[in-house]
């Protein structure tokens, strides 16, 4: 219900995250027990949260901030080191997504350095 709750907070979704990289990165029993929870519609916390990674902003709605987008993915690289994630993440295609949406992120940057 948090995770619903904080999509429109962004302070919120920065705590819940910031929670749940201490979370999984401190407990290994936590990766797993994440795939047996899900959203109202079958989604377990591990696809939701690639799907954030992955998301681009559509409009009138901002990018997300550069430090909670890092917090996902600090989140999905502590997942990373349990199997039964790493088949989520697998099948979720976060991995093929990766270097596009690092190079998205690298030229939205370079654009914003630039004069």
């Amino acid at each position: 219900q948090l995770w619903a709750i904080s999509r429109g907070a962004p302070a919120l979704r920065r705590a819940l995250m910031q929670l749940l990289c201490n979370y999984v990165a401190h407990c290994a029993p936590a990766k797993c027990s994440l795939i047996a929870y899900s959203d109202a519609r079958g989604r377990c916390l591990i696809a939701l949260l690639v799907r954030a990674a992955l998301a681009e902003a559509r409009p009138p709605a901002a990018p997300m901030a550069l430090p909670l987008w890092q917090l996902h993915w600090r989140c999905l690289q502590s997942l990373a080191t349990a199997a039964e994630s790493r088949t989520v993440l697998l099948r979720s295609g976060c991995i093929g997504a990766a270097p596009s949406l690092a190079h998205r992120l690298l030229l939205g940057a370079k654009e914003r350095d630039e004069p």
